[in-house]
């Protein structure tokens, strides 16, 4: 099995040019590569599947997570089959567990009076799957993730980009929640659970608990626009007055014991 995982390594290595790092900002960022946890942009066959302690699925965003590979499994001729739509995770430091899993997705900001036909000579090579730009940043879509580091570094490289960043889809633990029915309310996150019989869409969701770890809300008012609210243990307290535009009241309920007002709050 040793000798499995170095010829793996290097397998990756060949397949990316020798890349071993990208650049965050003008930092030269060297990395490491994972030899348990791998991204897959195509669905992963049962015995794939069945080859990891954990698997996830990221419809929306068109990736599957594929962690804790099991000892006595061998993924060398899958990968050599698909080495344009598999990538190992990436480790900044080779004995921790902090992963990092490459996207088929460069970030870039061009330098001032650098103009998008410098930037495509070195995307001629048909890699190029799309480009949008939103805010100055261009999102660049790159049909194969073997190709990504190798772009986004020889982006930067070229001198015509204030920076030039892959993008990675980074695991978090997030905010667990004390609340026996949290299960249940798919909207906030939605992993596929099934519920009264129908089953949810996995991250078909509002990443609320993405938000709770940026902030839990202090200090803001939130203005819910439907049937009007009540009190509930979920607020607290923090209820405030409102109106009911339906019927011009006083942000109670309607008489008719309409529920949607308070599902949406």
């Amino acid at each position: 099995m040793k000798n499995f995982y170095i010829l793996l390594f290097v397998f990756f290595s060949i397949t990316i040019n020798g890349q071993n790092y990208y650049y965050n900002g003008s930092e030269k960022i060297e990395i490491h590569f994972s030899e348990e946890s791998y991204i897959l942009f195509e669905e992963p066959s049962m015995t794939v599947k069945s080859g990891f302690e954990k698997t996830e699925s990221f419809s929306r965003k068109g990736f599957f997570i594929l962690e804790k590979k099991k000892k006595d499994f061998s993924m060398k001729e899958d990968v050599e089959q698909h080495k344009t739509q598999i990538s190992p995770a990436y480790k900044i430091n080779s004995d921790e567990d902090f992963k990092m899993f490459p996207t088929k997705m460069v970030r870039v900001k061009l330098r001032k009076g650098v103009e998008k036909e410098e930037l495509f000579d070195i995307l001629r090579e048909g890699n190029l799957n799309g480009i949008e730009e939103k805010y100055g940043v261009l999102r660049i879509s790159i049909k194969n993730v073997d190709k990504v580091l190798e772009i986004a570094n020889k982006i930067y490289e070229a001198g015509i980009a204030e920076f030039s960043i892959p993008d990675f889809y980074i695991p978090k633990e997030v905010n667990q929640v004390d609340d026996p029915l949290y299960p249940l309310q798919f909207q906030l996150h939605n992993t596929g659970q099934v519920i009264d019989g129908v089953a949810g869409v996995n991250d078909i969701d509002c990443n609320a608990p993405e938000a709770w770890e940026i902030t839990l809300g202090s200090n803001i008012t939130v203005a819910v626009f439907d049937q009007g609210l009540e009190e509930h243990d979920d607020f607290e307290g923090r209820l405030v007055g409102g109106v009911t535009p339906a019927n011009n009241g006083n942000g109670e309920p309607e008489v008719n014991n309409e529920t949607h007002g308070m599902n949406c709050a």
